[in-house]
């Protein structure tokens, strides 16, 4: 294993994010995009869903007050390897791992942080939310989610409907 691959037993450092960020996380967005979500997109929605990424609109939702980034770190060399952001206190809004670095535990860290940030914004046990692509469902009843309802389909984006309880 060279030094730079990931260790289950890595922590990486959590930080909130801001627009600085902006690059690095549209980049990680993208990338984890492509490798995980791309396949289970149609072909109508591919564009639409990469747009909704664009640098302009990262930039304002990551000062708008509503949204609350925060990416993971990656230890050795500091560029963000996760990133998640809630809409309101629990909305789970983006969760994305870089590729190389999903399912080492990037996600369940930011996911720890995610529960604790909202707690702070809002004490009620209200559940999160998530609308989940249909691949990363298993990911998500790995954190606690549980479907809520029917899967969904967008324009040719395939989603279900989650919920996590506090």
């Amino acid at each position: 294993m060279s030094a730079r691959e990931p260790q289950s037993t890595l922590a990486w450092p959590i930080r909130p994010a801001g627009p600085g960020d902006t690059d690095a996380i549209q980049a990680l967005m993208v990338a984890a995009t492509i490798h995980s979500i791309w396949p289970t997109l149609d072909a109508r929605a591919r564009d639409p869903v990469l747009a909704s990424y664009a640098r302009a609109g990262l930039r304002q939702r990551l000062g708008d007050g509503q949204h609350h980034f925060w990416v993971a770190l990656d230890a050795e060399g500091g560029d963000p390897c996760g990133v998640f952001a809630l809409n309101g206190p629990r909305k789970l809004q983006y969760l994305f791992v870089r590729p190389r670095w999903q399912r080492s535990g990037v996600g369940r860290a930011l996911w720890q942080v995610a529960r604790e940030h909202a707690l702070k914004l809002q004490a009620d046990p209200a559940p999160f939310t998530v609308n989940a692509s249909l691949n990363a469902v298993p990911a998500y009843e790995k954190l606690g989610f549980a479907a809520d309802g029917a899967a969904q389909d967008e324009g040719g984006w395939r989603w279900q409907p989650m919920l996590a309880q506090v």
